[in-house]
């Protein structure tokens, strides 16, 4: 069983590889526009010459940009294949953490397959939540067998993959002085702040501003109602993960059914320290996304709780299954399932809003004067192509300032105050936050070009008075 779920867990990792190449989500291209700029010499930026940080992980950044900046004299490199590549080395080393923490070879089987066929791990591909997600298990488990400095060396770095894991390091805190009743030694918590300290330094002196505008623009967002009111981050899942509604429902149900399973037969996760740490941190992220900050639903934020659902099924499954027939034929049909979707990619090929963007950057660049300033919501693919001009972002990630408006709801200043030559959206219907007075935006603005692809259309608006 274990060498099978070996091969399984391989020919996965490479339809992952191969699959989710042509799967482009627009926010990965933020971080390859920041990692080009960074690589060619023109500086931390996305438009040049405009030191904003709209990136969400320093670390990821610059690790893209190293590794762009390290192959691109010899090959031609994609920055696709380096995330993915990045994503799919951070897998492994997810699995082999979870290895080491479980200390079961049939468990350790039973979670590989079980964390590789959840759907909630096709959107973490080009972004940084694989590698977070990595140092954050690889972490737990240098910090349960007593590698305390290392533990905060990797905990610091996690913190620089994304902002976040801040409230990983908090419950790592918490949890020592409960268990041994007093503070970590000196030498550790030093080891975490030297590790983070240098890119909050760079980021005031650099962007003058420690954090992101990702926060602000996430803020001003909520004021917009873009994803409804309420919890979003639960009502609205059922349209990010792939599947809809019945993906999320059938996840309940089984995690659900575990978990009665688990309480009934009065079986323990609790065994394994560095699981029950893991289970906490995921119980604490969801509760913060969900009900704290009610964060957008974004379909990447869904990616971390692959985790503690795949060790709810794992500890359920192990002690159900009792025969190791039956368990070879879970783990196979796990592994057709994980299949599916990255087989369905090569299939289908690069997905809709690519494509329209990609077609869309391609028209501006023939027929754009050079300078054209372009207005858009969506900065990534966009960014990462166009060529003639700079972009202002529609959500504020970019320009910051926008978001301060919108919690004003002037949603006629982005308009007025840069007064784009170009406007790109889908069709037909324009957002309030980038339309502003629809009257008002008619008079300046024109349809000078569709693009559609599966269904999906999207729009050039180009200014009809440059005087307006």
């Amino acid at each position: 069983m274990r060498k099978l779920s070996i091969i399984y867990t391989s020919i996965i990792l490479v339809l992952f590889f191969f699959g989710y190449y042509y799967f482009r989500l627009d926010d990965t291209f933020i971080f390859y526009k920041y990692a080009k700029n960074i690589a060619e010499g023109n500086g931390y930026v996305f438009n040049l010459g405009e030191k904003v940080n709209a990136t969400t992980s320093p670390l990821y950044t610059l690790l893209l940009a190293f590794l762009y900046w390290l192959l691109n004299p010899f090959i031609n490199v994609d920055f696709v294949i380096i995330g993915n590549l990045i994503s799919i080395i951070s897998i492994i080393i997810i699995l082999l953490s979870i290895k080491k923490l479980l200390n079961d070879d049939l468990k350790f089987s039973l979670f590989s397959l079980i964390f590789l066929a959840l759907p909630l791990l096709k959107f973490g591909f080009g972004m940084e939540t694989f590698l977070n997600l990595a140092l954050i298990v690889y972490s737990t488990y240098l910090y349960t067998n007593d590698k305390l400095i290392l533990a905060s060396i990797f905990m610091g770095l996690s913190v620089l993959a994304r902002l976040d894991s801040a409230l990983f390091a908090v419950i790592i805190f918490f949890h020592y002085v409960i268990i041994n009743r007093r503070f970590p030694p000196i030498l550790t918590i030093l080891a975490f702040i030297l590790v983070i300290i240098p890119w909050f330094i760079f980021s005031k002196i650099y962007f003058d501003s420690y954090f992101p505008t990702t926060i602000g623009a996430k803020l001003s967002q909520a004021q917009l109602g873009i994803f409804g009111d309420g919890f979003v981050f639960f009502t609205y899942s059922g349209r990010i993960v792939p599947g809809g509604y019945l993906s999320i429902i059938i996840l309940i149900v089984i995690t659900l059914v575990s978990i009665i399973y688990l309480i009934r037969k009065k079986i323990s996760i609790n065994n394994s320290m560095g699981i029950s740490i893991l289970m906490i941190w995921s119980m604490a992220l969801l509760i913060t996304y969900g009900f704290i900050i009610k964060a957008p639903p974004y379909s990447w934020y869904y990616t971390p709780y692959a985790i503690p659902i795949s060790i709810l099924l794992t500890f359920g499954f192990s002690s159900a299954l009792k025969r190791i027939k039956i368990k070879i034929l879970f783990i196979t049909i796990s592994f057709i399932i994980a299949c599916v979707l990255p087989i369905k990619g090569i299939f289908q090929g690069y997905n809709p809003k690519y494509l329209n963007f990609i077609r869309t950057a391609e028209w501006l660049n023939k027929n754009a004067v050079k300078g054209s300033l372009l207005a858009v919501d969506d900065i990534g693919i966009l960014g990462f192509y166009y060529n003639k001009g700079k972009l202002v972002d529609a959500h504020g990630l970019i320009n910051p300032e926008v978001a301060e408006h919108y919690k004003r709801q002037d949603y006629n200043w982005f308009l007025a105050h840069y007064k784009p030559e170009f406007v790109v959206h889908e069709y037909p219907r324009l957002a309030k936050y980038l339309q502003g007075d629809e009257i008002s935006f008619w008079d300046i603005y024109e349809v000078k070009k569709i693009f559609e692809s599966r269904g999906e259309k999207i729009a050039i608006y180009q200014k009809i008075n440059s005087n307006k």
